[in-house]
């Protein structure tokens, strides 16, 4: 199985830039929008790298960070 990578920014050509970029190499990229899409995607494909901007609508990435290492 490919390693996994988050890319959570709520700007989609930051996204799709950062995608195309690693797609070059083994990973599966999957990508969320929002800071409650990214805490989704960490828990339903529990990526083994999170490219996380700080400012995204709902939840900004300190908090998605939070909530993150208070489970792994």
């Amino acid at each position: 199985m490919r390693p996994r990578i988050l890319i959570a920014d709520d700007g989609r050509k930051v996204v799709d830039f950062v995608a195309m970029s690693l797609r070059t190499g083994a990973y599966t990229i999957v990508s969320a929008m929002t800071g409650r899409d990214a805490l989704r995607m960490i828990s339903r494909y529990h990526p083994g790298l999170v490219i996380l901007d700080l400012v995204m609508p709902d939840i900004d990435g300190w908090q998605v960070c939070e909530q993150v290492r208070k489970v792994s």
